[in-house]
């Protein structure tokens, strides 16, 4: 320290002001640079002088600590910060690694962290809302063995490229809900989804399906997927959801009193209600007479959005399936033939007519609404095939 006297001394050029003055080496000096620091008494020039020195007296005798190798290692760093021109000091640049080396070690992989959440849950969320979860780990999978801390946002938006504005959405909500169960455990220090932005859904749009379009699909399923028929009878002839579908057993079903029941516990807003079913859906539905268990069959959530992607593809030429285009068709030739919104809102499950009128009047001529409700099975437009033959090939 002999080496360097911080000593204050009076600023001449303003002796008026008694201002004090005190010159720091550049080799002493916190910035690296050589300083002028001007004072308004001598007391503070001299404890300002006293912090420098203790500082310089406590860093002096850590640096005889530092081995050779150790300084090396320090100038080799301070090298790779002057030519990234890194604005955070090498302190701060070594710290966030500590702590980012020790998330990562207290961290678990993505798929485990989705297997815990979704354990946790089964005992008070529905079945259903678990499959949805799975899928959303499905989305992920390419990252299932990654560490939680590891993950991005770019690799959340990659993994959900592709999926339409509802789907995307979907998706992100529970994928952030997860992620959100890592930060509270620890397992990651920030929710990588929290920065992404949902997309914007067009609301209100109803996509009604030409005559000819929903009798290509059944003909479609006659010939190559008969497993298909009861989900497009009931989507397309009485305005069932696809969630209430995956739910409904064969017992809901009466032929001879031509009417579905949705149970409480099957129905989106948790009441029951009945549907009264059209002739054609009669016929359609009338080969499974007898069946018992799900309506939908060995179908899940996801295979059954494949087998209808697939016959969209054929029918249409098209990837993207139009979303609740079953029901909004149904609704929209009901009210065309029918003229009844009110008997309308009650197959749908509205709680107002209001809404059935709002969305569905005025939406097909009466000449379509007739076509639409006269698609009947080939066996019944021909004879060709008997119930019973029917019913033999619908697993098909």
């Amino acid at each position: 320290m002999s080496r360097y006297k911080l000593v204050p001394t009076r600023d001449k050029s303003r002796a008026p002001l008694m201002r004090w003055v005190l010159n720091i080496p550049r080799a002493i000096s916190p910035s690296g640079k050589r300083e002028r620091r001007v004072f308004n008494s001598e007391e503070a020039a001299k404890k300002a002088a006293l912090a420098i020195r203790r500082r310089v007296d406590y860093w002096g005798q850590s640096a005889n600590r530092l081995t050779p190798e150790r300084m090396r290692d320090a100038h080799s760093a301070f090298e790779v910060l002057d030519r990234a021109k890194a604005s955070d000091s090498l302190f701060h640049i070594v710290t966030e690694w500590v702590l980012s080396t020790s998330r990562d070690r207290a961290s678990i992989p993505v798929g485990q962290l989705f297997d815990e959440y979704i354990e946790q849950r089964s005992k008070h969320q529905s079945a259903e809302h678990l499959e949805q979860l799975k899928y959303s780990k499905l989305r992920l999978k390419t990252f299932a063995e990654w560490k939680v801390s590891q993950l991005s946002t770019q690799d959340i938006e990659d993994a959900l490229i592709g999926l339409p504005p509802s789907s995307y959405n979907r998706h992100l909500t529970r994928i952030r809900a997860v992620l959100q169960s890592a930060v509270r455990k620890g397992y990651a220090s920030k929710n990588a989804a929290v920065g992404i932005d949902k997309r914007h859904e067009e609301r209100g749009i109803i996509q009604v399906l030409p005559v000819e379009r929903a009798e290509r699909m059944l003909r479609y399923a006659e010939r190559h997927k008969r497993a298909l028929i009861p989900y497009l009878a009931l989507g397309l002839f009485a305005g069932v959801r696809t969630r209430e579908m995956t739910r409904m057993e064969w017992a809901d079903i009466s032929i001879s009193d031509r009417r579905v029941l949705i149970r409480n516990e099957v129905s989106k807003t948790k009441r029951k209600r009945y549907i009264t079913l059209e002739d054609n859906a009669v016929q359609w539905l009338r080969p499974y007479l007898g069946r018992k268990g799900r309506v939908l069959g060995r179908f899940t959530r996801q295979t059954l959005r494949t087998a209808r992607r697939v016959m969209w593809h054929c029918v249409a030429g098209e990837t993207d399936w139009p979303i609740n285009a079953l029901r909004h068709s149904y609704a929209t030739y009901s009210v065309a033939k029918h003229r009844d919104v009110s008997e309308l809102a009650l197959n749908l499950g509205h709680s107002s007519s209001v809404t059935s009128f709002r969305h569905y009047a005025d939406g097909a001529t009466l000449e379509d609404a007739t076509n639409y409700f006269n698609i009947y099975p080939i066996s019944k437009l021909t004879g060709s095939h008997s119930a019973s033959e029917a019913a033999s090939q619908a697993e098909g």
